[in-house]
Order: C-alpha cells, then structure tokens, then sequence
C-alpha cells in the first residue's frame, strides 16, 4: 500500500489542545480510525475511511480522501483549519 501525500490539514480531535497537522494519507486514517471519538459515528466518517483505503490502494486520488476527511469533520462538529 502506498501513502500518498495530501495538502495539510491541520485539526484537534477533543481532548487535543493544540491542532496537529496531517499530511497523508495514513494520518487522515489513523485519525479516522484510532482518533475520531467513538460516540461520533456517521455516513460521513464511513465514506472518509473508505476514501482514505481506496487512495493507499490507488483506486482514488488522494485529494478525493482529503475531501471526504474535510466532511467528516464537518459532520462531526470537529475544529479543523486547511
């Protein structure tokens, strides 16, 4: 799998202080995956984790998974800044 880079996006899951700069691929999902608040489920975060593996598999381009990270966060109510 590849880990293509994406312009940075700059976000602060709760319980962060300081927004963190993500810059890839593989950020995008691990904040999906490993980050994202458990309580915050929604079509949004499942078509972003989806983006997020068909761009490391090259099915996507990677500012399509950057797109659907982007409304996750919106949905989400999550602070990001890009």
């Amino acid at each position: 799998m590849d880990n293509p880079k994406v312009a940075t996006v700059k976000v602060r899951l709760p319980g962060e202080g300081a927004y963190r700069e993500l810059t890839s691929i593989e950020d995008l999902a691990d904040a999906l995956m490993k980050e994202w608040p458990f309580e915050v489920s929604s079509p949004a975060r499942y078509r972003a984790r989806v983006k997020c593996l068909d761009a490391m598999n090259g099915l996507c381009g990677p500012e399509d998974a950057r797109t659907a990270f982007i409304a996750a966060c919106r949905e989400a109510g999550i602070d990001f800044v890009c």
